[in-house]
């Protein structure tokens, strides 16, 4: 009940967020981001090359200076995981959680998922090496969950004139093994 009322207020106020461009250092602003960014396109492990560590400096400071997302993305700290429905998330298959660090939106422009392990979005990885329960069956993605998360998008190599963005996307998180009369990896 308290994490749904939480989870409320914090929708309405986040409907509510208007960032002018004089408001925000650097020209850091608010933006809506809904594109679609398919799977091959998400980061999912923290690069160490200059240009990333930049970015991400870049990213982390403009949204501990932006006092509305800080104060959203610190209250990640107080709320309690919500608890596994054992039948709904329970995988079948040897599965790997992937934590993500950011997407590609184009080949030069970024989305740093600000302080990743902070918010925690991840999702399944299948171990497709071998059939799963017998002939004829395949290990693939599935128990769909919703996730919200703060990201900020810019040029990669100039990343001071970005934005803050909220994303809502659905990334799987466990591994089911389904049978078909010819399994054919689509993914």
């Amino acid at each position: 009940m308290k994490l749904t009322l939480f989870l409320l207020l914090a929708l309405s106020s986040l409907i509510a967020v208007s960032a002018s461009h004089d408001d925000c250092p650097y020209g850091w602003h608010i933006q809506i981001h809904n594109e679609y960014v398919g799977k091959d396109h998400y980061v999912l492990n923290e690069q160490m090359n200059a240009d990333y560590v930049r970015f991400r400096m870049v990213a982390e400071m403009g949204a501990f200076r932006h006092e509305f997302i800080s104060n959203q993305l610190w209250a990640l700290k107080y709320l309690q995981p919500v608890e596994e429905d054992p039948i709904v998330l329970k995988s079948t298959c040897k599965t790997e959680s992937e934590l993500i660090y950011g997407f590609w939106e184009t080949s030069a422009m970024y989305c740093y998922v600000i302080l990743p392990w902070l918010q925690n979005v991840r999702r399944a990885k299948c171990d497709r090496s071998e059939s799963c329960c017998g002939k004829n069956s395949v290990c693939h993605e599935d128990g769909y969950a919703r996730q919200r998360y703060w990201v900020y998008c810019a040029h990669y190599t100039s990343p001071f004139n970005g934005y803050f963005a909220v994303r809502y996307d659905s990334f799987p998180q466990c591994c089911t093994c389904r049978k078909c009369d010819k399994c054919i990896d689509s993914h």
